[in-house]
């Protein structure tokens, strides 16, 4: 990607309180990032409904990425398998 322009937009949406994203922020993107805070485990549970949701509306070959933050604390609470 050495010389070319890459446009990027970032959405948090931590602050909703529903595991709910409407289609219009994902719309047309190339990929999905899904992040998580290894200290708490309601944040990793949630991932499966984000997770769903965007699959129904979105085209299958869209790849994602899941992020796992805040791994140098402890304890953590989801674990590696």
């Amino acid at each position: 990607v050495i010389g070319k322009t890459i446009k990027h937009l970032l959405w948090d949406s931590h602050s909703s309180s529903s595991t709910y994203l409407h289609p219009a922020l994902y719309r047309g993107c190339s990929a999905i990032i899904f992040v998580y805070d290894s200290t708490n485990l309601d944040s990793f549970r949630q991932l499966d409904d984000y997770i769903k949701g965007v699959l129904r509306n979105l085209n299958t070959e869209t790849p994602f990425v899941l992020v796992a933050t805040k791994l140098d604390l402890k304890p953590r609470a989801v674990k590696r398998e």
